[in-house]
């Protein structure tokens, strides 16, 4: 297993999660369903990414995501580059 299926596993994983949690939040599943609901897209995720996964679209996608990830964690999250001044300029007093 390479680094980047690594990668990509975890990015497809993060990407389940969220629509798990999205789920839980706007129905309010109780705990069975959502175990239910994430064995389910669990076993169509690992599907779709296991025929995709060769693909050059499949690794273009999770190579954006990726670095778009890493440029989000690293770089911009917590600094005031898209707030506006007005706000930037009150959250530093």
């Amino acid at each position: 297993m390479t680094i980047e299926e690594i990668l990509s596993i975890g990015i497809v994983g993060a990407g389940i999660s969220l629509l798990i949690q999205f789920i839980k939040n706007k129905f309010g599943a109780n705990e069975n369903v959502v175990k239910l609901v994430t064995l389910v897209f669990c076993l169509v995720s690992g599907s779709i990414y296991y025929f995709l996964s060769d693909t050059a679209f499949f690794t273009a996608v999770l190579g954006i995501l990726g670095a778009a990830t890493v440029i989000w964690s690293y770089m911009l999250k917590g600094s005031t580059l898209f707030v506006p001044k007005s706000k930037a300029v009150a959250s530093k007093k």
